[in-house]
């Protein structure tokens, strides 16, 4: 039953996400501007930027997932009043992400061509090659995304979703204005047109200017995260905390972008302008999970907060208000994605095969809108308590049965890209919406020990 909490407590939740919905908006928004700009080279390089981000998605989960354990035990910590600790703990998780992304990047450029051919390897010849090129430099760019992803993280820990919408506003700003510069090139500045490399340059020199960026608001904020000495010690105990949150929220990760990454794979089977179609419809589903992200963030940190300081009443009333918003307030959103499908998806192409397919697959996640939203919220839910086992568990189920499983199954039997993908990617959101409803009603998850 659904349960319409105070609007007091509506508006002081919505204050909170507010910047989260913001950033995951403008990061919407600019990836959808910057993948327009490399669909106008074509279909080609359209693909190959589409595959390239699922693969480049698939590996950054290692430390996304320990960005997401150190929201979690920051929130607990500073909840805590414990100012010393939370320090020690971003140095921990800072210092981790920089390895792990460091030893990521050096193997993906080394065994570069076998992984694209392993993944993509029956993939058009000229689709692989513009891959290449643009997997390459997004590969270079993952320690200044990890660094960044860590230092985001640790300030919503402390309740500063701000910084994190600034440096995600001034990356892809700079990332699209130097994509548009680098793609087509400027004769008055004399920079020749580099096509699919200049994209990938500008992902290079956005992402390190950016985590430069976000290191410099942390100093001239005085942030609470800014390390001391003290901070720069190995702590054990904090590493473990983060690692019981973050090692599952990681693997998760793996697994789940993993399922996308197969996903692409069996796309690969219905051709190209399949494939194409499909994209743009996966990107403007972004438009939806943008806000539904936002609030799902927002709710972990206010979860976390309250348990930690074991209000469980307090607690309660946040689900109350996540459940009605999710419900409620992006219902709208859903239909009006659903009417401007054809206007958006001439957007991304100007192939008419490539819209027409586009507007099936941009149509079917608008209908899709409550599902996604509804788990969105529970998510934010159940990782601010810490149950993030089960998140990772009925996610990668859901993903790989309902999804993967579905569309290869049903591809196989009835031989028709668009019933398999709409049947699979349906089932996945559904179920995951049902999982995780049960999981919070449940209430255990209320008591889990971080």
């Amino acid at each position: 039953m659904l349960i319409v909490p105070k609007r007091e407590k509506v508006f002081e939740v919505l204050k909170i996400a507010t910047p989260c919905i913001a950033e995951q908006f403008l990061l919407v928004f600019v990836n959808m501007v910057t993948v327009s700009i490399i669909g106008r080279l074509g279909k080609d390089e359209f693909v190959a930027a589409s595959m390239s981000n699922q693969l480049v998605n698939w590996l950054q989960g290692m430390y996304i997932g320990l960005a997401t354990g150190s929201t979690v035990v920051i929130s607990r910590i500073w909840g805590q009043g414990d100012r010393q600790g939370t320090k020690n703990a971003f140095m921990q998780t800072f210092f981790i992400a920089l390895a792990l992304s460091v030893f990521i990047m050096s193997l993906t450029i080394i065994f570069q061509t076998e992984i694209l051919s392993m993944f993509f390897g029956k993939a058009d010849k000229n689709v692989l090659y513009c891959a290449g090129i643009y997997f390459s430099y997004s590969m270079i760019g993952m320690p200044a995304t990890a660094l960044t992803s860590v230092i985001n993280a640790a300030v919503r820990g402390v309740g500063n979703n701000r910084t994190p919408f600034y440096t995600t506003a001034f990356l892809n700003v700079l990332n699209v204005s130097l994509s548009f510069l680098l793609i087509n090139g400027s004769a008055s500045l004399g920079i020749p047109k580099m096509g699919i490399a200049g994209a990938g340059v500008a992902i290079v020199i956005a992402r390190y200017t950016s985590v430069l960026f976000a290191a410099f608001i942390v100093w001239a904020t005085k942030s609470p995260i800014i390390p001391n000495k003290a901070a720069f010690t190995v702590n054990k105990k904090t590493i473990l905390r983060i690692f019981k949150v973050g090692l599952p929220s990681s693997l998760e990760q793996i697994v789940f972008q993993g399922g996308f990454v197969v996903m692409q794979t069996l796309l690969i089977g219905f051709g190209t302008v399949f494939q194409a179609g499909y994209q743009i419809g996966a990107n403007l589903n972004g438009i939806l999970n943008a806000p539904a992200m936002g609030i799902g963030v927002a709710v972990t940190v206010l979860i976390s907060q309250a348990l930690s300081k074991r209000e469980f009443d307090e607690a309660a009333e946040i689900v109350s208000v996540a459940r009605y918003i999710a419900l409620v307030g992006f219902v709208f959103l859903g239909i009006m994605l659903f009417m401007a499908a054809p206007f958006i998806t001439r957007i991304y192409s100007s192939d008419p095969q490539v819209i027409k397919v586009g507007l099936a697959f941009t149509r079917m996640f608008g209908l899709l809108v409550i599902p996604l939203t509804y788990f969105q919220a529970m998510v934010g839910i159940l990782r601010g308590s810490g149950d993030v086992k089960f998140v990772a568990l009925t996610s990668t189920a859901a993903l790989w049965i309902m999804r993967v499983f579905m569309v290869w199954i049903i591809s196989k039997i009835a031989k028709n890209g668009y019933l398999a993908v709409m049947v699979g990617v349906s089932s996945d959101y559904i179920f995951r919406a049902l999982m995780y409803h049960f999981r919070v009603e449940k209430g255990e998850w209320k008591f889990i020990k971080i």
